[in-house]
């Protein structure tokens, strides 16, 4: 449960989102505790979702996370919920 939702997206179609914008087109799954980077968000997504599993991860980096709203506001069948 997650109390502090207002926009859903599909994390694939997030990623191949970013993707063509930056450098990383192969990416390992690994399990960063704190994502620093677009990189760091990739090999997260990958090693959760290899497992079946969810993975909250807090962004330290501010200009990069609001890099990647503005990619998930404009991915096809998001799901916006009103605060």
């Amino acid at each position: 449960m997650n109390g502090n939702v207002d926009l859903i997206v599909k994390g694939s179609d997030l990623l191949m989102k970013l993707d063509e914008t930056s450098n990383s087109s192969s990416t390992k799954p690994v399990d960063h505790d704190v994502l620093q980077s677009l990189q760091d968000l990739q090999e997260t997504y990958k090693y959760f979702f290899s497992k079946g599993a969810g993975g909250e991860r807090f962004f330290m980096q501010r200009v990069i996370f609001h890099e990647i709203l503005a990619a998930a506001k404009i991915v096809p069948d998001i799901e916006v919920i009103p605060l």
